[in-house]
């Protein structure tokens, strides 16, 4: 072989490379949720409590960090995006609510977030968008809807219809029966507009989290709380908030950047309950290779779930009455 061959298959190889290396970022990108093989830096201990009682807590819980909602809990079940082991990858796994004991693990593909119903999960699928309703008990499939989209970006269950957002790469938008998975519609531009943002102080935000007494917008941190109609601002926070936004009776749940897991008052935006940990600043994302901060509520057992990025512990608490 002469020179020019060697110089040609070289070049070759490189292209084929950089080819790999692209899709594979191109991949990681679309899948939403950063990937969680990393080793906890810390551990934590509960220091004190206000109207909430530590009821377990359960180590080597890895959950990666996502701007979606990825950690859910419902009748008595806990499920996340993420594994009982540093070299699980792309794992939904379920857990006991009462004790954290291990119900089913599932391999499943790109998924970047999920919805829990009573009876029922919904993964929405990036890369190659999906949606696909899972039994809650038993990880079944129940059905699976492709859309012809790219980069699944936002998904909510109100009534028996999924709002699905796909803008990230391709402005698609659907509404899916919750049912049957079919596509009941494909919105345009300003009806989703309409639905998933809305003004404050001359600003556009994407609401986080729909209740009928209120919506919900976390942004950089930083709370807003809106009236659900007329999107009047009804209390706002500082940039204190470090995990996603979880909505439990008349209560707003989240984790802070200072170590506690904080309580709101969903119509004055007052502390009601808190859980403090023992650091007055929990390690984030960027500062160390950690996973996310997560919280859910569980409306049977009435039990909150804390999970700690840095530590990869997950606890649960029992709102006191």
């Amino acid at each position: 072989m002469n020179s020019s061959d060697n110089f040609s298959k070289n070049k070759h190889t490189v292209l084929t490379f950089r080819i790999i290396y692209t899709c594979l970022m191109i991949l990681l990108f679309l899948s939403g949720c950063e990937p969680y093989n990393y080793t906890p830096v810390t551990t934590h201990e509960v220091t004190e409590t206000l109207g909430l009682e530590e009821v377990w807590k359960r180590d080597n819980v890895f959950i990666g960090y996502s701007g979606n909602p990825i950690m859910v809990a419902s009748e008595g079940i806990i499920a996340f995006l993420g594994g009982l082991d540093i070299n699980d990858q792309s794992t939904l796994t379920t857990l006991s609510a009462e004790s954290g004991e291990l119900l089913w693990q599932k391999g499943y593909g790109s998924p970047n977030e999920i919805f829990a119903s009573s009876d029922a999960l919904f993964v929405g699928q990036s890369g190659l968008a999906g949606v696909t309703k899972l039994d809650l008990t038993t990880g079944a499939i129940v059905w699976h809807t492709s859309l012809e989209a790219r980069g699944l970006r936002n998904l909510t269950v109100l009534g028996d219809e999924i709002h699905v957002d796909t803008a990230a790469m391709t402005d698609k938008f659907f509404v899916l029966n919750a049912t049957t998975g079919e596509i009941v519609r494909q919105v345009d531009t300003d009806t989703y507009l309409s639905f998933w943002n809305i003004e404050v102080d001359n600003q556009i935000f994407r609401v986080s989290v729909f209740t009928e007494d209120a919506n919900l917008i976390l942004e950089d941190g930083k709370i807003y709380c809106l009236e659900p109609t007329i999107g009047k601002v009804k209390w706002q926070t500082e940039y204190i908030a470090a995990s996603n936004l979880v909505v439990a009776e008349d209560l707003v749940f989240f984790l802070t950047k200072d170590g506690q897991l904080q309580a709101l008052d969903l119509q004055t935006g007052e502390l009601r309950y808190f859980v403090r940990f023992d650091t007055d600043r929990f390690i984030l994302s960027g500062e160390a290779h950690i996973g996310g901060y997560n919280v859910a509520y569980d409306p049977q057992t009435k039990l909150i779930f804390a999970q700690l990025g840095d530590s990869a512990q997950l606890f649960a608490f029992q709102i006191l009455k």
